[in-house]
């Protein structure tokens, strides 16, 4: 445990997660909550993460997670409830103004989108916000002040600003947004900030931009090739390569945007203050990250494939064991004739539903976990003198305990 008495003392962050427990508590999280027709989800959150809260041990003292399942589950049904209405209220206000002649038309399915864009801003706040709030660490809480709807509007404001200039000022949009929830960030009465300027991320977005702009280039060059060749009667040529090009290009685009991901969360940890003085650092590193997604992904897949041979050979073994060529697999007026073909696809099902949850499982083990551990590990804190006087502040009221996050499906992960 670090001595905070020292002149300018430094704590590590340690993380103790180890994969096999994580995989354990995954798995039978994911099954029970299948069994449970996806009741069960809002437990298996809660586990998850007290297994990564407590993982994650800054000076060797453990994170806390406090939240329950059961409130997580009353502030969904809360949220639903008033979705329901914001949204009904939302349609009549559409049939009012006469717009209900495009009923059935893409376009009413379009506003009741474009309606629901703002909450999603605001739940994501909102899921933030409770989060913190059952968090604890020393003993003392952190908190969010409650300003979701500030924050939907000045999310709205730079979203269409990064749409407008064609999402040239997305680091813009992203600073500026992280800056808004940290500001209004507390660890117990120690405020947190957000310095440094937006500018500081533009040069890793630029990679981003020039893969995109390249990958486009070269469509636009594929599309004008197809259609030359359509209306001359031809072949076109060269297709191989354009090909190839473009999947090379988005496959840049998309290692840049790990690379502006990594440079921008660690240029704002850098950059963010606890209290007056308490500062931190990190140093995550873009090939590790890379790397932990390339081989985890191949990790997945292979397992994937494994477990999807086991289970084709198993059916086929059941029908072929009893003497049952495939190519009379659903005779009889395409209706399934035996008790045998009932069997594999049951196997068949089975296999398919756990194969889904070994990928949801093995991407926890294999990408996030390994992740998890990079960014907690490499990150150090500074200046630690006024975590002695640190005091607690009141707990912040979180009626919807992040239900909007799970009703709409967004910012609610671990």
């Amino acid at each position: 445990m670090n001595d905070l008495s020292q002149p300018n003392p430094e704590m590590q962050v340690d993380y103790c997660g180890e994969a096999g427990g994580l995989f354990g508590l995954a798995f039978t999280s994911a099954l029970l909550t299948v069994l449970t027709l996806g009741i069960y989800r809002f437990w298996m959150k809660t586990k998850l993460r007290r297994y990564y809260w407590a993982s994650i041990q800054p000076g060797g003292i453990p994170l806390e997670y406090t939240g329950t399942g059961m409130e997580k589950l009353l502030g969904f049904l809360i949220a639903v409830v008033i979705l329901a209405v914001y949204l009904g209220i939302f349609n009549l206000a559409v049939s009012f103004i006469g717009l209900a002649v495009f009923q059935g038309n893409p376009l009413a399915l379009n506003l009741t989108v474009l309606a629901a864009i703002p909450l999603i801003y605001y739940a994501r706040y909102r899921s933030r916000g409770y989060i913190l709030s059952r968090t604890r660490w020393r003993g003392l809480r952190f908190g969010l002040e409650p300003d979701a709807w500030k924050y939907t509007l000045n999310a709205i404001g730079h979203t269409l600003l990064t749409i407008v200039t064609l999402g040239v000022l997305f680091p813009r949009q992203r600073f500026n947004m992280e800056k808004f929830v940290t500001d209004r960030t507390w660890y117990g009465n120690l405020q947190m900030r957000q310095d440094g300027k937006w500018t500081m991320n533009m040069k890793a977005w630029l990679v981003v931009l020039a893969g995109l702009a390249f990958a486009v280039v070269t469509y636009a060059i594929l599309i004008v090739k197809i259609i030359a060749a359509t209306n001359n009667g031809s072949q076109p040529e060269g297709m191989g390569w354009l090909i190839f090009l473009i999947f090379s290009s988005y496959l840049v685009a998309g290692f840049a945007y790990v690379y502006f991901s990594v440079v921008s969360f660690r240029n704002m940890a850098n950059n963010k203050v606890l209290g007056e003085n308490i500062r931190f650092t990190s140093k995550i590193r873009t090939g590790k990250v890379t790397g932990i997604y390339v081989l985890g992904g191949i990790g997945i897949t292979i397992c994937a494939m494994i477990i999807g041979l086991i289970v084709f050979g198993v059916a086929a073994g059941i029908v072929y064991g009893l003497d049952l060529p495939m190519q009379e697999f659903g005779r009889n007026g395409g209706g399934l004739n035996t008790s045998a073909q009932w069997a594999a696809l049951a196997i068949f099902g089975i296999g398919y539903l756990v194969l889904l949850l070994l990928v949801g499982v093995l991407a926890q083990v294999f990408i996030f976990q390994p992740i998890l551990r990079h960014y907690a590990t490499e990150l150090v804190l500074r200046d630690l003198g006024e975590l002695e006087t640190a005091s607690q502040r009141p707990q912040d009221s979180s009626v919807d305990a992040g239900g909007f996050a799970d009703a709409l499906d967004v910012g609610a992960a671990i």
